[in-house]
């Protein structure tokens, strides 16, 4: 979530920003899209709309799933 701000950013940046795999965060941005905290502006363009405390935790083996 920190990768991405309100404004517009391209997935490849959004990835590299994040230092994260390109699955993990198509995987994150999509529950985050479900949670209406950030939208797909079109062309892979990402921006952050919801809450800026929310924390999205991207490590699924914790919590048990």
């Amino acid at each position: 979530m920190a990768a991405l701000n309100r404004e517009s950013g391209h997935i490849d940046d959004i990835v590299r920003a994040s230092g994260l795999a390109a699955s993990v965060v198509f995987g994150a941005l999509a529950l985050l899209e479900l949670k209406r905290l950030v939208r797909d502006l079109c062309s892979m363009q990402y921006a952050r709309v919801g809450e800026d405390a929310v924390a999205y935790d991207s490590d699924v083996s914790r919590s048990g799933h």
